[in-house]
């Protein structure tokens, strides 16, 4: 994981993003529902005395071109963070998530091997069938019908060799070993800098993408672990009831 986040911060050097006044937990991984596009951070000084700082993730594409809205940084990183320590960074969810995916995997090897056996079965009914009608043939009996189906089923033998083929080339998959202790206290570790690019680029291997909206804010979180995509969860939430909160949380300190 240590060697992961070197590599995410070496990669951070040299992106499309350039060095910034402000920090931006979550650049590179926030994507403008309306039009696609990447939302860079932005940072502006407003008030009738020019003393409040407003700090957003912004659409990329022209204002003409794109008509959704600036988010607020801190709002959606709280809420982004605050996902991650309920659904992955805590022992409860941790210890789920490790069942979760030997469960998946388990499951993924055993629909593999009847998928195997069931293309095994369809081969021995065809050799039986092609067998059947070789031998019609060569008792002297020929007809339209008998050479369609015979080149019909030798087709469908070819489809399910190759079939065959390529599900026992698939490795049987190890259960990787998933050290729950030791990912919690890399993220304490980690947490106690929220602002440092180490920090930045240990929790973004747990984020596909955030994608923004008008209305609505999607946030795509892996809780899979990279191991097991098909258990990654998204989570929701309406963009009013995003402010809501964070107002609620700058009051509360």
């Amino acid at each position: 994981t240590f060697e992961a986040v070197n590599k995410r911060i070496e990669e951070n050097k040299h992106g499309y993003q350039r060095q910034a006044k402000e920090f931006y937990l979550l650049a590179g991984k926030v994507i403008c529902k309306e039009c696609g596009k990447y939302m860079s951070g932005n940072y502006r000084i407003w008030g009738r005395h020019l003393d409040t700082l407003v700090v957003t993730y912004r659409c990329l594409s022209p204002k003409h071109l794109c008509k959704n809205r600036e988010i607020n940084r801190d709002y959606l990183e709280w809420k982004v963070v605050e996902l991650l320590e309920e659904n992955i960074f805590n022992k409860k969810s941790l210890r789920r998530i490790k069942k979760d995916i030997e469960t998946y995997l388990d499951c993924s090897d055993n629909t593999n091997e009847a998928e195997l056996a069931s293309v095994n079965l369809s081969l021995e009914k065809v050799n039986t069938e092609l067998q059947n009608i070789t031998d019609v043939i060569a008792s002297g009996i020929i007809s339209t019908a008998l050479k369609e189906r015979l080149v019909s089923l030798e087709e469908e033998k070819t489809a399910l060799a190759d079939k065959k083929a390529s599900l026992e080339l698939l490795p049987s998959r190890d259960i990787p070993t998933i050290d729950t202790d030791l990912l919690l206290a890399q993220y304490g570790y980690f947490r106690l800098s929220p602002k440092s690019p180490n920090f930045k680029a240990f929790i973004q291997q747990f984020i596909n993408k955030i994608t923004v909206g008008n209305y609505t804010v999607y946030i795509d979180l892996k809780t899979g672990l990279d191991i097991a995509p098909a258990l990654d969860k998204e989570f929701s939430i309406r963009r009013e009831e995003l402010y809501s909160w964070g107002l609620d949380k700058k009051r509360n300190g």
